[in-house]
């Protein structure tokens, strides 16, 4: 299972299998806790079978949709 896309506006991310993970937490750059996904450069999110994922959003690039 692989992310193809995050959406930090509804804190969720795509899988490959087109599953949609929620993040269950967001880390800041200080890694503190926030709820704020501006601030957050990292989230975990539980995937399908159990197993979690950590997602760094630098490793995705920022598209605008119309």
């Amino acid at each position: 299972m692989q992310i193809t896309a995050i959406n930090r506006s509804e804190a969720c991310a795509i899988l490959d299998t087109g599953h949609i993970i929620h993040f269950a937490l967001m880390l800041d750059i200080h890694q503190d806790e926030t709820d704020d996904v501006s601030e957050a450069v990292v989230a975990v999110a539980p995937l399908p079978d159990g197993r979690w994922a950590v997602i760094d959003f630098s490793k995705f690039e920022t598209v605008s949709v119309h």
